[in-house]
């Protein structure tokens, strides 16, 4: 499943963001690549803890639709898009 991901990216070039799907969902890093990776490694581990207190895993929503609700939440940023394999989080 391909969930989005907005990222900000500071001054100093370190990078932070959440997944708009995924309620408590952060990850960062000191630049974009590394916080693209840790947010690969950070909804994983989100996503195992939901299983494990058989909690359920949110389906992603396309960028569209975030942006038409909430466009000035998603500015000064850019989008990511992080491949979950399901298989991973069982």
């Amino acid at each position: 499943m391909l969930y989005p991901a907005f990222i900000e990216i500071d001054t100093d070039g370190t990078a932070s963001g959440w997944f708009p799907d995924v309620d408590g969902c952060i990850f960062a890093g000191k630049d974009i690549d590394e916080a693209c990776a840790d947010a690969a490694s950070a909804i994983r581990a989100h996503f195992e803890a939901l299983v494990e207190n058989e909690l359920k895993i949110p389906a992603p929503k396309p960028m569209q639709e975030h942006i038409i609700a909430n466009a000035a939440e998603y500015t000064g940023g850019q989008w990511a898009v992080i491949n979950v394999d399901g298989n991973q989080v069982n």
